[in-house]
């Protein structure tokens, strides 16, 4: 069926709200998103460059705002995009704004030191396992420039992954350290340096 057909055979309104739809997805589609990692509560490497990343319509024009400067960057053909920046010092929180066809905004975001924690089965090892010999440690949990972000243990062999398959920032509390590797929780609560965060 030819498009003049297919319009005259369509009542107007039904046309209308067709166009409609076919607009807001197509709005939809082009709105700039985020990996998991990048979100409220993330904890930047303090004083090295950092590269931030994402997703949004082919050759879409992205500004990033943080600490009042601004930082520009556009999409490839694939919609990929990313953007590294200068290296700052530690201190938070902070927000970092994200503007395209949309914009999002990241709360609570702090610039210090990052500690990866993997490579044995002992740094899997949570708070809640050792629970009985640190009761005072678990009770007085309350640390809040100190957060994890738990990576579960999966394997794909078939392609690179675009995005962790879940996960959260998450602040140290009584409720929440249980689930923290005790290996992770220690390393940066017993550092001598005065910026204690975390990624594990």
């Amino acid at each position: 069926m030819r498009m003049e057909q297919f319009k005259r055979s369509m009542p107007t309104s039904k046309l209308s709200l067709l166009v409609f739809f076919l607009g807001c997805s197509l709005v939809s589609f082009a709105q700039i998103r985020l990996p998991r990692l990048i979100s409220d509560g993330m904890v930047l490497q303090r004083e090295h460059n950092l590269k931030l990343w994402g997703w949004a319509a082919p050759q879409e024009k992205i500004r990033i705002r943080v600490k009042d400067k601004n930082y520009y960057c556009q999409a490839d053909q694939q919609g990929n995009w990313q953007v590294v920046l200068p290296p700052q010092p530690a201190g938070g929180p902070y927000e970092i704004q994200l503007k395209a066809s949309n914009e999002l905004l990241i709360h609570d975001v702090y610039f210090g030191d990052v500690w990866i924690c993997a490579g044995q089965s002992n740094m899997v090892l949570p708070m809640e396992r050792v629970k009985e010999r640190y009761p005072m440690e678990i009770e007085q949990a309350n640390y809040p420039a100190i957060r994890y972000f738990f990576i579960p243990t999966i394997a794909n062999l078939q392609t690179p992954q675009t995005d962790l398959p879940s996960g959260k920032w998450q602040v140290i509390t009584p409720q929440n350290v249980l689930a923290c590797s005790a290996t992770a929780y220690f390393l940066p609560k017993k550092s001598t340096n005065s910026t204690k965060f975390l990624l594990a």
